[in-house]
C-alpha cells in the first residue's frame, strides 16, 4: 500500500466547472493520488445564451467518482469524505417530487436575463440590492436566470426547487435528502443578504421567486449530507467542504489575511481580495461577496469578474479552427513581435468588471492585409491580460 497517510484514508474532491467535471483523490497530507475529468456539452440556443444539461453533469460526476473509487480500492485507501467546488452562478431548477430538471442549467455566461435586470434597475432597486447582496444588478448572477424560467416555462412553484450546481449535485447524491448550499455560492445569486446570512425576502419578491424553493445556506465546513454515490461506495460518507470555485481558490492559495488577493484563470477569470470580517460596499465596477464561512467566522471579499479568458482561446480553436491544440498558442505568440495593432475584445457574453455591459459583443479590430493568424491569437491572449489589469 502507498504510504500516503498513516491510516490509509483519502478524500474525493469534485471540481464541477464550466467545461468539465474534474475529480481528485487526495491523501490527508494533500498528495494527489489520482485525477480524472470528463467534459460536458455546451449549448448555445440563441446568441448570448449558454446552457448545460444538469443530468449530464450529474452522470459525469458519478463516472468521475467511480474512477477515483477504483483507484482507492487498488491502493487500499479508505474514502472518508467528499468535497465539492463548482461553477457558481449557474443555476438549476428541478421538480422536488420527480427529481427531474424543469429546464437546462442556465450558465453564468448566459445573458438572457438582461431585460429582467433592466426592469429592476428602472424600478429603482439597484442600490438596495447592492447594499444587501454586495452585487451589481446584472444577468451574470443567478436571480434573473431563475426569474426567466418562472416567466417563460410552465413550472409549478409549489414543486420547484432551485440551486446552484453544488445544490443540485448534493441533492442528487443524497437522493433528495439534502437541499443545501454554502454561503459562498449563495452570495453569488443576487438573492442572499450577505450581512444577515439569509435569503432576502424583499429581493425574492422582486424576482417573484418563492422562498420555499431556495436551499438552506450553511457554512462551508458543515456536513451537507451523506452519500454512497448511487452505490458506487460500499458505505455512506459525509459531504463537507463546499465552496464556489473562486472562493476555494482564494482559500487554497492561503489568502487568509485582509488585503491578500489572487487571480485565477479558467473559462473566465476571477480577481478576488480578502477584505476581512466586515461587509464593505464595493468600489465602482467590482462586487462584494462572502469569501467563506467556516467555524462561525465569515470572511468578505472584493471581486472583479472577467467573463472570457480561456473561453476566448477555446473559441479560436473550436469555432475559427485557428488552433489544433492549446500547445500551439505559445509558438504562435512568439512568432510575431506584437499584434501590429490588432485588438481582440472577447465579449461573447457581454463584458464583466469593471464595465458590466451585458449587451456588448465580441470584436476583432485593426485587421490589415499584413494580419496573420499569429497576430489574432496573440491579440486574444493579450485580451486576457488587458481585462485582468
Amino acid at each position: 500500500m502507498s504510504n500516503f497517510s498513516d491510516n490509509g484514508e483519502a478524500i474525493i474532491t469534485i471540481d464541477q466547472s464550466t467545461q468539465s467535471t474534474k475529480g481528485f483523490l487526495f491523501a490527508l497530507n494533500g498528495e494527489i493520488l489520482e485525477q480524472f475529468s470528463l467534459p460536458h456539452k455546451q449549448y448555445y440556443p440563441q446568441p448570448g445564451w449558454v446552457e448545460h444539461d444538469p443530468n449530464e453533469i450529474f452522470m459525469n460526476t458519478l463516472r468521475v467518482i467511480k474512477v477515483l473509487a477504483r483507484k482507492a480500492d487498488r491502493i487500499s485507501a479508505r474514502i472518508t469524505g467528499i468535497t465539492i467546488t463548482n461553477q457558481r452562478e449557474t443555476v438549476v431548477i428541478w421538480d422536488k417530487e420527480t427529481g427531474k430538471p424543469l429546464y437546462n442549467a442556465i450558465v453564468w455566461q448566459c445573458m438572457r436575463g438582461a431585460d429582467i435586470c433592466e426592469l429592476i434597475k428602472a424600478r429603482g432597486f439597484e442600490e438596495l440590492i447592492k447594499e444587501k447582496t454586495g452585487l451589481i444588478v446584472d444577468p451574470y448572477f443567478s436571480a434573473s436566470k431563475i426569474a426567466w424560467v418562472i416567466e417563460n416555462k410552465n413550472v409549478c412553484l409549489d414543486r420547484m426547487l432551485v440551486g446552484t450546481i453544488d445544490s443540485w449535485l448534493i441533492w442528487k447524491l443524497t437522493n433528495g435528502e439534502a437541499h443545501v448550499t454554502d454561503y459562498t455560492n449563495a452570495s453569488r445569486t443576487m438573492l442572499f443578504n450577505i450581512k444577515k446570512l439569509n435569503w432576502d425576502d424583499e429581493i425574492l419578491e422582486l424576482f417573484k421567486i418563492p422562498r420555499s424553493a431556495m436551499p438552506e445556506a450553511i457554512q462551508s465546513n458543515s456536513i451537507f449530507g451523506y452519500t454512497n454515490c448511487n452505490n458506487v461506495l460500499s458505505q455512506e460518507i459525509p459531504i463537507s467542504g463546499v465552496m464556489g470555485d473562486s472562493h476555494a481558490a482564494l482559500f487554497g492559495h492561503g489568502c487568509f489575511s485582509k488585503g491578500m488577493m489572487k487571480a485565477t484563470y479558467g473559462t473566465g477569470s476571477s480577481i478576488m481580495m480578502n477584505i476581512g470580517n466586515e461587509f464593505l460596499l464595493p468600489p465602482r465596477g467590482i462586487v462584494t461577496s462572502i469569501g467563506w464561512g467556516i467555524d462561525s467566522e465569515v470572511v468578505y471579499v472584493f471581486e472583479g469578474n472577467v467573463h472570457s479568458a480561456g473561453a476566448a482561446i477555446t473559441w479560436l480553436m473550436n469555432n475559427l479552427k485557428l488552433l489544433s491544440n492549446v500547445e500551439e498558442i505559445e509558438l504562435l505568440c512568439q512568432a510575431v513581435e506584437d499584434t501590429e495593432g490588432v485588438y481582440f475584445i472577447p465579449a461573447f457574453s457581454g463584458l464583466g468588471a469593471p464595465y458590466w455591459e451585458s449587451e456588448a459583443r465580441g470584436l476583432i479590430y485593426g485587421l490589415t492585409f499584413r494580419t496573420e493568424k499569429a497576430h489574432i491569437v496573440r491579440a486574444a491572449v493579450e485580451s486576457v491580460a488587458y481585462q485582468v489589469r
